[in-house]
């Protein structure tokens, strides 16, 4: 069995293939109250507003299986590779190949928004849909608000939007009569924020703090879209809420940044896969992706991707 192209030592893979199989099918599924009782906490519904079925707390547990599967052939495959500018992008597994989508949605999935670069993809738009009010952040929604409007048109939520970037949203907001409010600031690390090769910085708060001045302690539907400051933006959330992530999904376009020399795009490498390593361990995981060709193609590379992600961890511990 080959985990990627370059050469893995056989008996380490059939190995560790041989012991994921053996934890897969000895674990069946009649116990998974036991070996994973907080899947089964219905604490989460508190802020969800809708109930965890059994059904959907074993999708979960089986997503959580299939996720450690892949990362521990994601792992071996990286131990024995030595990344170079070429089998980054023209060997396989190729850069992105290695950020897959690892869960599932255990609920309906469903893109809203346009066709193409603008568009989302929500797990369990049914099941906010039936909330009477829910809470939308959008971040970055300059020009294109087809997702914002069809989430405006489907649920009960009022969408609060952010960006330092243009003096107001592209709404007909008279249509969501005390549903639309809109800030010029934008997400990250405070008081600015300056995208690479810009000259221009922008004036960014962390989300505690719109979430503190706002009043709100949990975010239905959260959108980002913030050119780059989406790296420094996921980690001050991260550290600013140890104790569980106050949404139960996100929508995150990453951006890599253009670099001229090879030593740069394994350096770029490495710190993805750091910040995406921090993302999995806050309970992150990618159900959803789609190259964004529009968003940046650099010498045949893409250079932006839009991901979907669900929070498992409430789901696991409780929280």
């Amino acid at each position: 069995m080959k985990i990627c192209h370059n050469k893995v030592p056989k008996t380490t893979v059939i190995l560790a293939v041989a012991l994921l199989l053996i934890w897969y099918i000895f674990i069946p599924d009649s116990t998974n109250r036991e070996k994973h009782p907080g899947v089964y906490n219905n604490d989460i519904t508190s802020n969800l507003g809708y109930p965890i079925s059994p059904h959907v707390a074993d999708i979960i547990a089986e997503s959580e299986r299939n996720h450690d599967i892949f990362v521990a052939k994601r792992d071996a495959c990286l131990k024995d590779r030595s990344l170079t500018h070429a089998n980054l992008w023209t060997g396989s597994p190729t850069f992105w190949d290695h950020f897959a989508p690892t869960t599932s949605c255990p609920f309906a999935l469903r893109r809203l928004g346009k066709v193409g670069d603008g568009g989302k993809w929500i797990c369990g738009l049914k099941e906010i849909a039936k909330k009477p009010e829910c809470v939308a952040y959008s971040f970055g929604v300059a020009g294109e608000t087809s997702f914002e409007q069809e989430l405006l048109d489907t649920t009960n939520c009022t969408l609060y939007a952010f960006d330092p970037t243009v003096p107001r949203i592209s709404l007909d907001v008279s249509k969501y009569p005390g549903r639309v409010h809109f800030y010029q600031v934008g997400l990250g690390t405070p008081p600015y924020f300056k995208p690479p090769r810009s000259s221009v910085s922008f004036p960014v708060k962390r989300l505690k703090q719109f979430m503190s001045e706002l009043n709100h302690d949990w975010i239905d539907v959260f959108k980002v879209d913030v050119e780059h400051a989406e790296y420094e933006a996921m980690d001050d959330i991260i550290d600013d809420f140890p104790n569980g992530l106050p949404f139960p999904h996100v929508n995150i376009e990453v951006h890599l940044h253009l670099v001229s020399e090879i030593s740069e795009e394994v350096k770029q490498f490495d710190d993805l896969l750091k910040w995406w390593l921090r993302l999995e361990k806050a309970g992150l995981r990618a159900y959803m992706n789609e190259m964004n060709y529009l968003g940046g193609i650099a010498k045949s590379k893409v250079t932006a991707v839009e991901y979907a992600f669900l929070n498992i961890k409430p789901f696991i511990s409780g929280n």
